[in-house]
């Protein structure tokens, strides 16, 4: 704000008055776009049990305040074969896919992260719905028609190589509401609400084996735009983004990873595009159901900073606003 308001002083001359500087100065607030900070959690203090709650399994033994060389945070234990829980930060609002947003995670991967990639179970972390995000994210369940992990846009990590699939991959993932697939007949319609970018997005370019580095802060950034339904992901290192990103003609750019959210979904429900309602940041640590008594993936995240920002777009009444008061800027300029 500071800015707008000291470029509308230095133009005091021009205005000739100080009722016509503030509303010049009111002219260009007006004609920027508002944000606001929704949510901020930098671990200073414990948040366990005071600025959080527990999901699904609701192991409180899986979730350790801790400090590093990186400072305080929450570390979570990642392992497949353990029921699901979900460590919860509620936004105090409800987000959609008619809203922009943006979400940046600060986080270390443990070096004692392992998995088996050929059972595809991942490290993830974002935007969930604390009612209708349930246990079961794999959908191995009830003979593999079990998922019920909706309404979610997530960072999905998926470590190592699978000889069949490739790998590492990375993927800006949304899960739509449950309700959109009410009219799919298929017994496995969850699968049909994953809009998730499928082993096409490799971290090919990050070396010695393609996986994130262990050990080192990383800032994973979630921005997704309402008009044009595209979710971004890219991973920093301080201020470098990692070339994370295989490019192709739809995300051109290596160190980004770009999920187009389904535009038509006439046979599930009728859907003009993909929806979603989230409330809460969740740290997911998912059971594998395909393998819940096998290993698939296990290790530690340490957790250091979460913000969920929110774009606020400029009502077309303020608009319209702006757009008169700068007519009569005009005016009173050339009768000067």
């Amino acid at each position: 704000m500071a800015e707008f308001l000291e470029l509308g002083q230095g133009k005091r001359s021009l205005l000739r008055g100080r009722a016509w500087l503030g509303l010049a100065s009111a002219v260009v607030v007006l004609a920027a776009p508002a944000v606001r900070a929704d949510m901020h959690e930098s671990f200073l203090t414990n948040p366990l049990g005071t600025r959080t709650t527990l999901a699904d399994a609701q192991d409180p033994t899986r979730f350790t305040y801790v400090t590093d060389s990186y400072g305080p945070g929450v570390q979570a234990s990642y392992d497949t074969n353990q029921p699901t829980t979900k460590l919860l930060f509620p936004l105090g609002q409800t987000l959609t896919q008619n809203t922009s947003f943006r979400v940046s995670t600060q986080f270390v991967l443990g070096s004692n992260l392992t998995s088996i990639p050929s059972n595809g179970m991942q490290v993830s972390f974002g935007l969930v719905n604390s009612t209708t995000t349930g246990a079961d994210r794999a959908g191995g369940s009830n003979g593999g028609t079990g998922g019920n992990a909706y309404d979610m846009v997530t960072m999905d990590y998926f470590p190592g190589t699978d000889p069949l699939y490739g790998g590492p991959w990375l993927s800006p993932t949304v899960v739509q509401s449950a309700g959109v697939l009410q009219s799919d007949p298929s017994p496995y319609r969850y699968y049909h609400a994953v809009d998730i970018t499928y082993f096409d997005k490799l971290n090919s370019a990050l070396a010695p084996d393609g996986n994130l580095p262990t050990s080192v802060l990383l800032d994973a950034v979630l921005s997704y735009d309402a008009p044009t339904k595209v979710l971004n992901l890219q991973i920093y290192q301080g201020a470098t983004a990692l070339a994370i990103n295989s490019p192709d003609n739809f995300t051109p750019d290596s160190t980004t990873i770009s999920n187009q959210l389904l535009l038509t979904a006439t046979n599930y429900g009728g859907a003009s595009f993909s929806s979603f309602n989230v409330d809460s940041f969740g740290i997911n640590l998912w059971q594998d159901t395909y393998n819940p008594t096998g290993n698939s993936l296990s290790g530690d995240v340490t957790f250091h900073q979460l913000d969920v920002t929110v774009a606020v777009p400029e009502p077309a009444s303020l608009g319209l606003l702006g757009v008169g008061a700068l007519a009569m800027l005009a005016r009173k300029r050339r009768a000067h």
